[in-house]
């Protein structure tokens, strides 16, 4: 390994922090984050996980409705303020500029709703939705 790289304390892929173990990682933009004193990755985790089971039990603790669950773009913008409204400021907003995950920020609309159209075709076919894009690949 170069240098004094110590696989047990940190990962070649993530800028060098000396002596940062998996889950102490600092969180590096808080901007917009409710919950006061959360300072690390896992911690951050463990908020987020809280706050998405709610959503899970919610809509899938038994078979989702179209009402309850329309699965268009605004009920996934719901679902997503739903899912981490408890620990960010902004969450169920559709974003207004680029982060480094995920598409360019014009094209979230869009793929929500290309999204969107798949589940509704799925709804119509005979196929479970799981099946179905290796069906649409032949």
């Amino acid at each position: 390994m170069p240098g004094n790289w110590d696989p047990r304390w940190s990962f070649p892929s993530i800028p060098k922090r000396k002596n940062t173990l998996p889950g102490a990682t600092p969180i590096d933009d808080i901007s917009g984050l409710r919950i006061k004193g959360i300072a690390t990755r896992s911690q951050l985790n463990a908020a987020e996980a809280e706050n998405i089971l709610k959503a899970t039990l919610k809509y899938l603790a038994g078979r989702p409705s179209r009402r309850t669950a329309r699965f268009d773009v605004n009920w996934m913008v719901k679902l997503h303020r739903e899912m981490f409204g408890d620990v960010w400021r902004w969450a169920g907003e559709i974003r207004s500029r680029d982060l480094n995950i995920g598409v360019p920020f014009y094209q979230v609309r869009p793929e929500l709703q290309a999204l969107a159209d798949d589940l509704a075709a799925w709804r119509e076919i005979t196929v479970k939705p799981s099946v179905a894009p290796a069906i649409r690949r032949r």
